[in-house]
């Protein structure tokens, strides 16, 4: 016994040693890295916040402070555009999010895997109206092929809507997708048109929404989506002669608050959203708030307001329709029969005399529940999933046993139920004539709300903000795609405004009819998304590279038109740009003209660039003058100096709507003037240069190196060639501006039973970790521009400094990523482009533009995650602070976050090996090379005039920059029959101004044409123009570098010189489907702040 105690009491000895050395190592541990955080959180000033613990250690030190770092606001307040606060609406989403409760069931029971989060446990019985309104959701694109879908479902579904209803005149249906409608309507019977046309007229069938598809609303461009609606509305109007009111969109993930503002310009009445968050659901079921009038954050007086009904439950299948318990509502899906209560499976039956009491007793109580859920006894029954009603048993099976429940109720007395099929407009209806109508000022029960509904998210941690970066070649594509469309709208409206339609300019119509399809599908919940099969992606691929060749075509021949006004003797244009293809200008083919087509409506200045087989050239205006000019080496993936091939870099200036025209011939002089100088920053000779390709490579000299031009001077690291602070020597203040590439992994071994990231949701393991890998360093010095090449194993980057005088390209720093994650070495990985800034926001706020219609107030919250934190852009993020903004311009739809008080990251390409439960049942492992740019810019401004900052106001500049960056001049080539002429085919002109078009540069600099697109009825062939135009506010920024002083004055344009071929001008709905006013050729342009505007043109006759 003595024995063992000792041991014991030895072991206890032991035990006690090693608690206290394992307590004074981890203290010590502590202790160092208390003193390591207190002294970076020392150097960031005690301004950051950074909730997620993501500190950045700088692998690559270098000195900061190289110039005065204090920012000194200089000049007089301005007088600004618009300065706005929050509207006064009742229910601000930013503060929703602010108290709202995420908690999720910890353990989850179910077959599904997802817990029903609205409960209804108390409810009083009371009077009813039940509208029971069939649907079938149908996506030209996702598991299978639009094709695919097509002829194995959407064709029996829409030939069942004709003759189902035809033969029951009590049913109903509603029908959202008008692109399957028109391919359909092309093989459908005269008998079965007449059909189709009687159930519009009579009410039983009502088509929905109106635009080509149900588009994603996070990551699309405003004019892509305002175009597909144009097209889906013009058609139906002109096919059945009827208008839209009502937008059902239910299966995006997560809702926009510029959608509603799209669909009340263009005349509909309603909207129908599904996909929010969980916790947001819960939270307006408790205060009864799932409908609503969405208000625009600047909207003050309510004009733009659109009334909002927010499906309540999970999904919008029939389980989740009925009432908020999914295991009784699924018993009334009579043709699925996939009924579960937990694990337990439901058997689902026909509805039989003896089972007909009961069940009809389980819908109504599920009614009841649901009712208790909205202010009004009027209850909508949504009952259909993707791709239901395609076959006559199915229907007959749902309608005829759904038949007789419904009737049982209405016999029933004590239910005091009324219930019919129906459509949203006889929801709609129902529900604004139960109440009286308020006084003209209020909305009677129902709260108006203010925000957006992003991102989204099912269940707990999981957010659907992974498909904000699945696949970005879709998202470059759709983006260049939109742009190039546009392009080829406007240069075939200015065509027809000279010349009669005939034979060919009909074929080109045909082609951008095709071609605003191809842009419209893109646009889908599941294309642009990256959220479909792989297959089904190479096929919206091929599609989109079809689409390219047909507004070649449009580009080339519509110019080509034009120019033989001036020159017979033009034969070929080669077009290139964002058309996915690159001039290639061969010696022997010299001289060469090449022009610049402006798409934009004011002056830019610009540095065109081509390639060439020769260094030896010079360019020429059309005043035989010598324009600045320089020769780049092309380089490779890997990074290396190709031969043989090098960039010509020209400066060109070219007015609004105009093509400008520059010669490129063999240069006799000394052309080493031209060719940049090239920097090895990661050789490890000194003092000794080498020769590639005519190019001088010297070696590295410094740690660290500056760019200037006459704006400003950005420094860079020479260790990783990336970006750390920008001076502004007008305003004497330096800016912040780490850039560093981070990963976050997800499945780590570490979480076993956690489930991973797939196409839709972004589930890190935790925190990102920056990139250690060190790259090769070049850097190019040259007249026009300067650039910095980063080029590592899988990506590179590329910042550009221009040394122009033009400020819209000098007074930021152009970014450019080429990323290929297309090796197994990224599995389970994402990639990002972090930016660390002295831009501080405690509160940790930031601005994303929504749709590239305005921009939205974002804060950054602990208790959403890192993944709930993300939110989407398609234009701009910024930060502000109490006198600079930080602004990151992008050409494309990005995912980005600001973690910590003073950063964005953008994430740039993900690659995971496994799908994540949501349906796609795979991976996204098709990765291809993708190229991203950006334009990052450093301004200062005055808040003593502003009255609020959370509707994030840009500066004119900013606005600028936006619209220019994401609408590129077009480059083409002009091959000549007289080539020893060639020199002689130029226009004594600065310009060749389209249909007198000199006027477009006077439209005020805060006025942007969206777009000028020609509508052509195929039958009559007449003709008329829509012509959009988007006036966003402006805030007053002031840095001392920005020359656009000139757009405070407002300079007013009459349509006349605005138009001159305009006949009949009307200002219209979005769509150009209602005619609100006439207008007169004397009448100045004018369009609100904040707004957009659609007018509709006619022409003058041509003889």
């Amino acid at each position: 016994m003595r024995i063992t105690w000792l041991r014991f009491h030895r072991k206890w000895r032991r035990l006690a040693v090693l608690v206290v050395a394992v307590y004074l190592v981890v203290n010590g541990l502590l202790f160092s890295k208390l003193i390591g955080w207190v002294d970076h959180l020392s150097s960031l000033m005690e301004k950051r916040y950074d909730p997620f613990g993501s500190i950045h250690r700088n692998p690559c030190p270098m000195q900061r402070n190289l110039y005065a770092s204090e920012r000194i606001l200089t000049g007089s307040d301005a007088v600004c555009q618009a300065a706005w606060s929050d509207n006064d609406a009742d229910i601000q989403m930013e503060s929703v999010l602010d108290e709202l409760s995420v908690g999720y069931p910890n353990l989850v029971l179910t077959v599904y895997g997802w817990a029903d989060t609205i409960r209804v446990e108390a409810w009083s019985p009371a009077p009813l109206t039940v509208i029971v309104m069939p649907h079938s959701h149908q996506d030209p694109g996702w598991l299978s092929t639009m094709d695919a879908y097509y002829t194995q479902f959407t064709k029996g579904t829409l030939d069942n809507i004709a003759e189902q209803l035809s033969a029951n005149p009590s049913w109903t249906f509603i029908w959202n997708e008008i692109v399957f409608l028109q391919r359909w309507w092309t093989d459908a019977s005269n008998e079965q048109r007449i059909k189709f046309k009687k159930l519009l007229v009579s009410g039983q069938l009502e088509l929905v929404s109106g635009g080509l598809v149900m588009p994603d609303e996070s990551l699309t461009h405003f004019n892509a989506i305002l175009d597909q609606l144009v097209e889906g509305h013009q058609w139906v109007k002109q096919t059945f002669n009827i208008t839209i009111e009502n937008n059902w969109a239910i299966d995006p993930f997560g809702h926009s608050a510029t959608v509603p503002y799209l669909l009340r310009e263009a005349g509909l009445k309603n909207m129908v959203i599904q996909r929010t968050h969980f916790a947001v659901k819960r939270e307006f079921a408790k205060k009864r708030s799932f409908e609503f009038y969405w208000r625009q954050s600047w909207d003050f007086e309510g004009k733009h307001d659109m009334f909002c009904h927010m499906l309540p439950f999970l999904l919008y299948n029939i389980p989740h329709s009925c009432g908020p318990d999914r295991h009784v509502c699924c018993q009334f899906d009579f043709h699925h029969q996939h009924c579960y209560h937990g694990k337990s499976h439901i058997p689902v039956v026909s509805v039989t005399e003896n089972n007909l009491a009961e069940l009809a007793e389980s819908l109504w109580e599920q009614l009841q529940k649901k009712a208790s859920l909205y202010r009004h006894g009027v209850v909508l029954l949504p009952h259909g999933d993707d791709f239901r009603y395609a076959t006559k048993p199915e229907w007959e099976t749902q309608m005829f046993n759904l038949q007789k429940i419904m009737d049982y109720i209405n016999r029933n007395d004590r239910m005091q139920t009324k219930i019919k099929f129906g459509t949203l407009n006889d929801y709609f209806k129902a529900v604004k004539s139960e109440k009286a109508p308020g006084p003209p000022s209020s909305k009677g029960p129902f709260a108006v709300l203010s925000g957006d509904f992003l991102p989204y998210s099912d269940r707990s941690d999981q957010y659907w903000t992974g498909f904000y970066t699945s696949r970005p070649w879709i998202k470059e594509a759709v983006s260049r795609l939109q742009d190039y469309l546009r392009s080829a709208e406007i240069l075939f409206t200015l065509s027809l405004s000279v010349t009669k339609i005939n034979t060919s300019m009909a074929s080109l119509y045909r082609k951008l009819e095709s071609s605003r399809r191809t842009l419209a599908v893109s646009l889908h919940h599941d294309a642009i998304t990256g959220t479909s099969k792989a297959n089904v992606m190479q096929d919206n691929k091929l599609s989109i590279q079809q689409a390219f060749g047909e507004l070649n075509n449009v580009h080339e021949t519509c110019i080509k038109g034009i120019l033989k006004n001036y020159d017979h003797k033009y034969q070929t244009i080669n077009i290139t740009g964002d058309s996915g293809q690159q001039l290639l200008i061969l010696r022997q083919d010299l001289p060469i003209r090449l022009l610049i087509w402006n798409s934009i409506g004011t002056k830019r200045d610009v540095v065109a660039r081509v390639l060439t087989d020769t260094r030896d050239v010079h360019v020429t205006d059309v005043y035989e003058r010598r324009v600045t000019q320089q020769v780049d080496p092309e380089w490779t993936k890997d990074g290396h100096v190709t031969d043989g091939t090098f960039w010509l870099s020209f400066q060109a200036e070219v007015p609004g709507f105009s093509v400008a025209g520059y010669l490129v011939d063999i240069s006799t002089d000394d052309v080493y003037a031209s060719l940049v100088t090239l920097y090895n920053l990661t050789s490890s000779k000194q003092g000794t240069h080498e020769t590639i390709n005519s190019f001088y490579i010297q070696p590295r000299v410094t740690d660290y190196f500056n760019i200037s031009n006459d704006i400003l001077t950005a420094s860079f690291s020479s260790c990783d060639g990336l970006l750390s602070s920008v001076y502004y020597p007008a305003i004497g203040a330096t800016f912040t501006a780490d850039l560093s590439f981070i990963t976050y992994s997800t499945g780590h071994h570490t979480h076993p039973f956690r489930d991973k990231s797939g196409a839709y949701i972004f589930l890190p393991d935790g925190s990102a970790r920056y990139i250690s890998e060190q790259p090769t360093v070049v850097l190019t010095e040259g007249k026009l521009f300067s650039q910095v090449r980063s080029v590592y194993k899988s990506f590179t980057l590329v910042a550009t400094i221009y040394h122009t005088t033009n400020a819209d390209l000098s007074n930021g720093i152009h970014l450019e990523t080429e990323v290929n994650l297309n090796s197994d070495t990224w599995d389970n990985t994402e990639l990002g482009l972090r930016l660390e800034t002295n831009v501080y926001d405690s509160s940790l706020g930031f601005c994303t533009d929504a749709n590239g219609f305005q921009m939205q107030h974002r804060r950054t919250r602990q208790k959403l995650t890192i993944q709930g934190n993300f939110y989407p852009i398609t234009t701009l993020a910024s930060l502000n602070d109490h006198s600079s903004v930080v602004s990151l311009h992008t050409s494309h739809a990005h995912a980005v976050a600001s973690l910590a008080s003073g950063w964005l990251e953008v994430m740039l390409d993900r690659r995971l090996v496994q799908h994540d439960w949501r349906g796609l049942g795979e991976g996204v492992t098709d990765n291809v090379p993708t190229r991203s740019t950006f334009f990052l810019t450093f301004e200062e401004y005055s808040r003593t005039n502003m009255r609020g900052d959370s509707v994030c106001l840009q500066s004119i500049h900013t606005i600028r920059t936006s619209i220019q960056l994401n609408n590129p001049p077009k480059l083409l080539e002009v091959i000549s029959a007289s080539r020893p002429n060639n020199q002689n085919i130029i226009m004594k002109d600065t310009s060749i101004d389209l249909s007198a078009f000199a006027n477009a540069i006077a439209l005020p600099c805060d006025y942007h044409v969206v777009n000028m697109k020609t509508m052509i009825d195929s039958d009559s062939l007449s003709k008329f123009v829509l012509i959009t135009i988007h006036r966003p506010a402006s805030k007053c920024h002031q840095n001392g570098n920005d020359q656009t002083s000139s757009c405070a004055n407002k300079v007013s344009l009459k349509w006349g010189e605005f138009l001159p071929f305009a006949k009949e001008i009307w200002e219209t709905t979005l769509n150009g489907i209602e005619k609100r006013r006439p207008l007169a050729i004397e009448d100045n342009i004018h369009v609100d702040v904040f707004n957009i505007k659609t007018f509709l043109i006619t022409f003058r006759e041509i003889k």
